[in-house]
């Protein structure tokens, strides 16, 4: 009887053991992190547009850097398609809110295309950021700004695609300087401004 009883100890020794360990094991599994998940804006590799697909607008948006770009400066970008037609497109008026350092903005109202392109039209596009930096008070430093990254999507509304166009960054991307008054440019079609940097020239993430 003595032996028996012994026998039974041990079985039950031995599933409150099994037990215990696929408990643990299951408490493991259950604590390991869902995957995370991909970004959904970033485009994919082996996606490409359809030769007659259209875009109505570019979509902009710039995170400065250690420099803001103050409330009396302004930013816009011209676009010279491939027919050499070109458009201007603002990004902050000069009488809008200042760009504070390490912010981000997005350009509203968005850029509208003044036709609607193909995803090659802009691709082969010189895409040409312009910075005024002005300075109100006679007590103010010239104003320059950083820029820490852009990223441009096309913008696709009635299909809802908005693949990337131009994607870049830097410590920073550029620093754009104040000129006046010992140099001042005057830009062809009449717009006054300091400092440009050509985007569609840039290593591109996208």
């Amino acid at each position: 009887m003595k032996t028996i009883n012994l026998l039974r100890a041990i079985t039950a020794t031995v599933m409150a053991g099994a037990v215990s360990s696929a408990v643990a094991a299951y408490a493991q599994i259950t604590r390991v992190p869902a995957p995370a998940l991909a970004n959904p804006n970033r485009p994919q590799a082996d996606w490409h547009p359809a030769p007659d697909e259209r875009f109505s607008a570019l979509e902009f948006i710039v995170k400065t850097g250690d420099d803001d770009l103050r409330g009396d400066s302004g930013a816009w970008v011209t676009i010279t398609f491939p027919d050499h037609s070109s458009q201007k497109c603002d990004l902050k008026l000069r009488d809008q809110d200042g760009w504070g350092n390490n912010s981000t903005h997005t350009n509203s109202p968005q850029c509208i295309l003044s036709s609607p392109k193909t995803f090659a039209d802009l691709k082969g596009s010189e895409i040409v950021l312009f910075y005024e930096g002005e300075s109100s008070s006679g007590w103010e430093s010239q104003d320059n700004w950083d820029i820490k990254e852009v990223l441009v999507r096309a913008q696709d509304f009635s299909n809802k695609k908005y693949p990337c166009l131009i994607h870049a960054q830097g410590s920073p991307l550029v620093r754009l300087k104040r000129k006046f008054p010992e140099t001042y440019i005057v830009y062809a079609k009449g717009d006054f401004y300091d400092d440009a940097f050509d985007l569609s020239q840039t290593p591109n993430m996208c």
